[in-house]
């Protein structure tokens, strides 16, 4: 039997070896002057973390919104399991929707975006983030190319983001009339993308949007 791949382990198993190399640069001095004591190859791998980092945070916020949604009692904490257990068997490039479940009464597919706003006082989006969030918005609207066809119509559709400061006003400005944020007083159908900020720090959903 081949061995079953764990996204979790891969990736915090790289960034531990970036942070070793950084600590055994150091070697015995305590000056607290990281750069000072790096070498160029210590630098290069930091380089090749760095999108670890990302993909670690993508992981993380992937389960919390799956441990949301069963929170809220829209999907079964046995449903959510197997979920979580799917994200974390699935490489961070594979082609296809971030999240998937096809199980229970509550189907969902989820696009993560964990970009933080890097416009005037973090409230807007800047124009390549704009480009790679409409192009996963286009894919939960229309389908996806190279992935396994799917009813979308079947779905209910999801984006998830980091939740920060400005993250509102930042997602007002993408300007997408099939496009809602997360209410927890909102009546959910299929027919609407929704845009759900999650709060790793306390590991929930930000409720304060009132639209």
């Amino acid at each position: 039997m081949s061995e079953v791949f764990n996204r979790e382990e891969k990736l915090s198993k790289e960034f531990n070896a970036a942070i070793l190399n950084i600590l055994e640069d150091m070697g015995d001095n305590m000056d607290n002057d990281f750069y000072k004591h790096l070498t160029f190859k210590t630098l290069v791998n930091l380089k090749k973390v760095l999108s670890n980092i990302n993909n670690l945070i993508t992981l993380q916020t992937s389960v919390a919104f799956v441990d949301f949604l069963c929170e809220i009692n829209k999907i079964e904490s046995e449903i959510a399991s197997n979920v979580i257990k799917e994200i974390n068997k699935t490489n961070a490039n594979t082609n296809g929707y971030d999240i998937v479940c096809k199980n229970g009464s509550f189907p969902f597919i989820a696009e993560v975006k964990c970009n933080i706003p890097c416009g005037k006082k973090g409230e807007k989006y800047g124009a390549a983030q704009i480009a790679s969030i409409k192009t996963d918005l286009e894919g939960l609207r229309n389908g996806k190319k190279k992935t396994l066809e799917v009813n979308l119509k079947e779905y209910f559709r999801f984006m998830v983001v980091l939740e920060c400061d400005g993250i509102d006003k930042a997602i007002e400005g993408l300007e997408c009339e099939d496009v809602k944020i997360w209410n927890d007083k909102l009546e959910i159908n299929k027919d609407i993308i929704y845009i759900v900020p999650i709060n790793l720090e306390n590991n929930e959903v930000d409720k304060g949007f009132d639209k």
